[in-house]
C-alpha cells in the first residue's frame, strides 16, 4: 500500500507540472513590386532570411505554445497573431505578444511562447532583424543590413552587402559571418566573433567584443581603417601579405606577434603586454589595429 501511495503521488506531481504544445502555421504571399526594405521584430524564437526570390515575397510563420493545458495554449496562439504591413513601400513583419504574457514569462504558469519566422524575399532590399532571444541566419544580398540581437548566435552565410552598411549589435551570443561586406560595425558584449570577408569596397570596418575571442580573415582590406578588438579575449586576423598601410598590435596582458616587419615599442613598467607598429609595404591609406585588453593579440598574413 505504501507503494502505491508513493505511485500516486509522483504521478499527481507530474500531471501537476505537465506541458501542453500547440502549434499554428501562418503564410503570406504577395508581389515584391514597391516594396524597398524588409523589418523582422522577433521575440523568442528563430529568424530566418534568404534573398532567393526574383519578383514576390514569401513568409512563413510557426508559433509554438506551451501552457499549462490546451485551453490556455490555445487562448494563447489566438492572442499572439503576428502582423505584418507594407505601408511606404516597407514591410514590417512583428510578433505580438501582449504585455501581461511579458510580464509573467518568468512565472511558474506562464506560457512559453514562440516565433520561428522565414522569409524570401528578392536580393538587394534593405534589411533589418530584431530579436530579443533566439537564433539569426540571413543569406543572400542586401541593399543594407541592421541587425540587433539581445541573446542568440547571429550567422550570416554567403552574404553580400555592397551598397549600403552593415550594422551589427549582439548582447549575448556568437557571430559567424561570410561574404562581401561594404562599411561593417559588428559590436558584441559577450561573444566570440568567426567571419571571413571580402571588404575591398568598404571605407571602415570594425569588430568588437567586450568578452570573447576574435578570429577573422580578411581576404581585401577597407580602404581607410580596420578596428579588431577585445577587452577580455584572444584576437586573430589574418590580411594579405601585400597589404599596404599602417599597422597597431598591442595587448595589454598577453602574447603578441605579427607576421608583417612592425617595431616593438616600449611600454611601462610593469606591463606584460605589448605593443607593435609599423608600415605595411610601401605604405598606403588603411590605419589597421588590432588590439587584445587581456589576450593575445597576432596580425597575420594569409
Amino acid at each position: 500500500m505504501r507503494i502505491i501511495a508513493i505511485l500516486s503521488a509522483l504521478l499527481l506531481a507530474t500531471s501537476a507540472h505537465a506541458i501542453v504544445e500547440e502549434k499554428k502555421e501562418y503564410k503570406w504571399e504577395f508581389p515584391a513590386q514597391g516594396i524597398t526594405g524588409v523589418v523582422i521584430k522577433g521575440v523568442v524564437g528563430t529568424i530566418h532570411i534568404d534573398t532567393d526570390r526574383k519578383n514576390e515575397i514569401q513568409i512563413r510563420a510557426f508559433r509554438t505554445v506551451r501552457a499549462k493545458d490546451k485551453p490556455y495554449a490555445l487562448s494563447t496562439i489566438q492572442r499572439t497573431t503576428p502582423k505584418y504591413d507594407t505601408a511606404g513601400g516597407i514591410l514590417v513583419l512583428e510578433d505580438v505578444i501582449p504585455d501581461d504574457l511579458r510580464t509573467e514569462r518568468y512565472t511558474e504558469d506562464a506560457p512559453e511562447v514562440e516565433l520561428d519566422i522565414e522569409v524570401h524575399i528578392p536580393p538587394g532590399l534593405r534589411l533589418t532583424s530584431s530579436l530579443v532571444v533566439g537564433t539569426t541566419v540571413i543569406s543572400g544580398e542586401a541593399g543594407a543590413l541592421t541587425i540587433k540581437s539581445g541573446n542568440g548566435l547571429v550567422k550570416l552565410d554567403n552574404l553580400k552587402v555592397l551598397k549600403g552598411g552593415t550594422v551589427i549589435g549582439i548582447d549575448t551570443g556568437d557571430l559567424e559571418l561570410n561574404g562581401a561586406v561594404n562599411d561593417l560595425q559588428a559590436t558584441l558584449k559577450v561573444g566570440s566573433i568567426r567571419t571571413i570577408l571580402e571588404t575591398n569596397t568598404a571605407n571602415r570596418v570594425v569588430l568588437q567584443t567586450q568578452v570573447g575571442s576574435i578570429l577573422a580573415q580578411l581576404k581585401s582590406v577597407p580602404k581607410q581603417s580596420l578596428s579588431v578588438s577585445a577587452s577580455v579575449g584572444t584576437v586573430q586576423i589574418k590580411i594579405p601579405g601585400n597589404t599596404k598601410g599602417d599597422a597597431t598590435v598591442s595587448t595589454q596582458t598577453g602574447k603578441f606577434r605579427s607576421d608583417f616587419p612592425l617595431t616593438r615599442r616600449p611600454r611601462s613598467v610593469g606591463d606584460t603586454g605589448g605593443l607593435l607598429t609599423g608600415t605595411l609595404g610601401r605604405g598606403g591609406t588603411v590605419q589597421i589595429k588590432v588590439t587584445s585588453g587581456v589576450g593575445d593579440a597576432m596580425l597575420e598574413k594569409g
